[in-house]
């Protein structure tokens, strides 16, 4: 059905997507516990995480479906975690 190159190949991608999930649950683990100091913190750390929150959104073309998903689950994973 395959042949041995491309076996090889789908091997290697399932290596390199097994490589990029741990790495993104890494980045998660830290962002998590990042904003959860800033959080946590004063309001003069509060207010600058949400200044670059708002920055970074704004950047996302106003009223389209993918910056008021971004919004929404931003909005919920920061309710989730005070």
């Amino acid at each position: 059905m395959w042949t041995q190159p491309e076996k090889e190949r789908i091997e290697e991608l399932e290596r390199e997507i097994l490589s990029l999930r741990n790495d993104l649950t890494l980045h998660q683990v830290m962002i998590s516990g990042l904003i959860n100091i800033l959080l946590g913190g004063g309001s003069e750390q509060r207010e600058s995480f949400f200044l670059a929150l708002r920055k970074e959104l704004n950047k996302l073309p106003n009223g389209s479906i993918a910056k008021q998903e971004l919004e929404f689950n931003i909005q919920k994973w920061i309710d989730a975690q005070r």
